[in-house]
């Protein structure tokens, strides 16, 4: 699901961009989804802010975690080749 939000700031009108993804840790295609991926170069073509609330089911030491599993290392080479950041509050795995 995407979400297009207008507001104005500075006198001028800006659009944001919010949508989530599920990441399951056994997909046949490594991630990001390609729906994921569209929404991504659609918001960097258009200059568009983007956030995306995800569930990566993956486990990277940036996170916190003590081990890596393929999907995150997917993940975090997708991001680092993209103008994206993230975000994420401490560094507590969410799963032992």
């Amino acid at each position: 699901m995407k979400i297009r939000l207008s507001y104005i700031t500075g006198g001028s009108i800006r659009e944001l961009t919010n949508t989530s993804v599920f990441l399951s840790h056994d997909s046949y295609e490594p991630p990001p989804l390609r729906e994921l991926r569209d929404v991504i170069t659609y918001c960097c073509k258009n200059n568009l802010q983007l956030i995306i609330g995800c569930d990566a089911n993956a486990h990277h030491i940036v996170q916190g975690s003590t081990n890596m599993n393929p999907t995150e290392e997917h993940l975090m080479e997708y991001l680092v080749s993209t103008n994206l950041y993230f975000l994420s509050k401490g560094n507590e795995p969410t799963t032992r």
